[in-house]
């Protein structure tokens, strides 16, 4: 009606334009008034669809522009922006070299472990996989979108479950599998620097679906043989961010109402996921029991991987990944775990952890509980050089709780010790934890954040 109306500029064509314009636009209005209410009713149900909604609306978005060149020269566009990216994501990854790697001992020691070594993926837990993809997540590389995938899930269920059983069988992975889009996540820090971006891998998604299967099959196993420590509250069933803060404030607190302090320090590795080893992480999964085809289908997963960051529709040559999980990645975070997982035998002192936050601490009634804590330290950092898995000294910190007199704990960054910067107030999963235990500045950043939301 419009384009009638531009062609003869007679006015009863504009007018049912109008009529028609004003009918959609209600239309529009009513389904996003419906689809608003849904949200809110189905709060319980779908949580992370609710705050994605609530951060849709923020006025604020961070989006990378400009980034600081090794010579110290701005990027001109996205391109070169997206180079950069790449450039700095390549610099972290760690080469084992051609040394001996250490062995590892079955956890805990003496406890008889079942091994897993081959697996047979049937078709219901293929299907059972495609039913529960989520709709708006981006495909890979392949370009299959989880939709579709989604919606031919009975269809796709037996040729997938044939796929997956002949991948298992022979240790090898379709290349496509093995290749990642990599887009950019702003964590903290200046946004003009390359090293404040965290590196997000979109993979195949055929791939993802098997990785999950897989996934369940091996915490099963673990859980089963009771391998996985309890101090880890990252991605485990029954676990999470608040149990993980519950059980450490309830520690912290009840050392204060028995009139002792505590000392805590939160640990911060260099790039961790993308610094794992290969060679010493298969190792580990021998040594929990995972073997076999099973363990050369990883082997195949992890290694020859290629990567290229994509930045506002700019995409970059592949580069070869030599180390890491990737992040994005289903079975990455549980590999991780088990690279990390023996952390809390080797100290003395409390430790929980969730993926790659680790913090502890020691109620301290005497001056040998310090000295036990900075050993315990001194035993990490040990641990850290073995495991080619480095702590970042100069961002772990100490905060002493209900304690007046200052500690110096030290940890070594390369030939050198460093003293760990003290803080009255720590970010520790999203909460901010201050060194009284009040919560105070913890109720004004909610409030001002919520402030930011409403646009107000």
């Amino acid at each position: 009606m419009f384009n009638l109306f531009k062609q003869t500029d007679i006015s009863m064509y504009y007018e049912k334009y109008k009529t028609i314009r004003n009918k959609v636009n209600k239309m529009i209005k009513a389904d996003k008034a419906k689809e608003t209410l849904k949200l809110v009713t189905n709060f319980k149900e779908s949580k992370k669809a609710f705050y994605g909604y609530v951060r849709s609306k923020q006025v604020v978005r961070t989006k990378i522009q400009q980034l600081r060149k090794r010579d110290d020269t701005m990027t001109q566009d996205d391109t070169e922006a997206a180079e950069e990216l790449l450039n700095f994501f390549q610099s972290v990854f760690v080469d084992e070299g051609k040394g001996a790697v250490p062995t590892f001992q079955r956890h805990p020691e003496g406890t008889p472990v079942t091994d897993i070594g081959y697996l047979e993926i049937t078709q219901e837990d293929v299907e059972k996989k495609l039913l529960n993809l989520r709709d708006d997540k981006a495909p890979g590389p392949d370009g299959l979108h989880p939709k579709a995938l989604k919606e031919l899930a009975s269809v796709l269920g037996v040729p997938l479950a044939i796929l997956f059983n002949k991948s298992l069988q022979e240790g090898v992975l379709p290349e496509d599998w093995k290749c990642a889009n990599v887009i950019s996540v702003f964590k903290k820090g200046l946004k003009t620097e390359a090293g404040n971006y965290r590196p997000v891998s979109l993979t195949s998604v055929p791939c993802k679906v098997m990785e999950s299967v897989l996934r369940d099959k091996m915490l099963k196993h673990l859980d089963a043989n009771d391998l996985l420590s309890h101090n880890q509250h990252g991605f485990t069933r029954k676990r999470s961010c608040l149990t993980n803060l519950l059980e450490t404030l309830e520690e912290w607190t009840q050392a204060l109402d028995e009139g002792y302090g505590v000392d805590a320090i939160f640990l911060d590795y260099q790039k961790a996921f993308d610094t794992v080893p290969h060679q010493r992480l298969i190792n580990k999964l021998k040594g929990y029991g995972i073997g076999g085809l099973l363990l050369k289908w990883i082997h195949d997963f992890l290694t020859n991987r290629k990567m290229r960051v994509v930045l506002n529709g700019h995409k970059t040559d592949w580069a070869a990944v030599l180390s890491g999980v990737p992040q994005g990645s289903v079975l990455g975070p549980l590999l991780f775990f088990i690279y990390v997982n023996e952390i809390p035998d080797i100290i003395e002192s409390s430790v929980k952890m969730f993926a790659d936050d680790t913090k502890l601490w020691r109620t301290i009634q005497s001056e040998e509980d310090e000295q036990i804590l900075q050993h315990d330290l001194d035993r990490l950092e040990d641990w850290s050089k073995e495991w080619l898995l480095k702590f970042n000294a100069s961002k772990c910190k100490v905060m002493q709780i209900g304690r007046k007199k200052t500690v110096n704990y030290q940890l070594r960054d390369g030939m050198d010790s460093v003293n760990l910067e003290e803080t009255e107030m720590e970010k520790d999963l999203g909460v901010w934890i201050s060194k009284d235990l009040k919560w105070s500045h913890q109720c004004r950043n909610l409030q001002a954040r919520q402030w930011q939301f409403l646009a107000w």
